[in-house]
């Protein structure tokens, strides 16, 4: 669906603005004024046809152009996909698994943006949607010096596998060039859980980092809300995701009735109970 940018507003909206967010925090500053340009210039169909490809279909499941395609979709292997995509098909006329390389694509796969912030500092800020691998550089240079990151994640697609392995890094090097000074090493801290750690970080802000040790110390209180009333666990849990800000959160966390608030975390940060979640067929991603 993102790929009509009457739906998505493009990657800039749909996925960059997590990369936008991370840049305010760092640099406590907000932008204050932007330059942007991008283009589709890998996929589509005339991309594809420039490179010489000839073979083209509309969907990868059922077609016999999609066989061998490192593009292609297969979502008839994977259980979760295929309940959650191929066999819904008739209730939405989603297609999840539309070639990359066909008509109608509007948003941009290459984009570049120039920013200058409230505090005068300037970025510069490029996304290739088509890289080998998946990840990104950092460079942060200040009157001290020079910081340089590299992370690297591991592959991973969306209903495909445990959502816990999502943005897992898979390598990373965090350098320090101090000025006048030689460049050191800093060992980055491996946490666990979905988004690189971040997932658990952030629970804590919202529920207290209390309440999340008790939840993850009882996973069946979750389990026995998952089994005795999953109408209202997938209706908590929706309430939770259309939610956009951390106030907002932490507000509906603290009007949470104390089961149900066991329920969301497991679900989202306890490896068995997210198996429950879909033995019971409660999926809510």
């Amino acid at each position: 669906w993102h790929r009509d940018k009457r739906n998505s507003g493009g990657l800039m909206v749909h996925k960059a603005t997590h990369h936008f967010d991370l840049v305010n925090w760092w640099i406590d500053s907000r932008p204050a004024s932007v330059f942007a340009m991008g283009d589709l210039l890998f996929y589509g169909r005339a991309n594809a046809e420039a490179r010489g490809v000839t073979k083209f279909y509309s969907r990868s499941h059922g077609s016999k152009n999609a066989e061998g395609d490192p593009f292609a979709l297969d979502m008839s292997e994977e259980p979760l996909m295929r309940e959650l995509y191929l066999n819904a098909e008739h209730e939405d006329g989603y297609y999840r698994d539309q070639s990359v390389f066909g008509d109608g694509i509007s948003i941009e796969d290459t984009m570049a943006v120039l920013v200058r912030y409230e505090n005068n500092a300037v970025m510069t800020f490029s996304l290739n949607a088509y890289c080998p691998w998946e990840g990104y550089k950092i460079t942060i240079a200040g009157t001290e010096g020079r910081i340089e990151a590299v992370v690297a994640h591991a592959a991973y697609i969306n209903a495909a596998g445990d959502v816990g392995d999502e943005m897992v890094h898979e390598s990373e090097t965090l350098i320090v060039h101090p000025m006048h000074h030689k460049p050191y090493s800093v060992e980055v801290e491996q946490l666990p859980g979905g988004h690189g750690g971040g997932d658990p970080v952030l629970l804590e802000d919202i529920f207290g980092t209390p309440f999340i040790s008790e939840a993850l110390e009882n996973p069946q209180v979750a389990q026995k809300v998952l089994y005795e009333r999953p109408d209202e666990f997938k209706s908590t849990v929706r309430g939770f995701q259309r939610l956009n800000y951390q106030d907002e959160h932490t507000s509906y966390a603290a009007s949470l009735e104390h089961d149900l608030g066991i329920a969301l975390i497991c679900a989202l940060l306890a490896g068995n109970t997210r198996e429950l979640v879909s033995d019971l067929e409660l999926n809510y991603l």
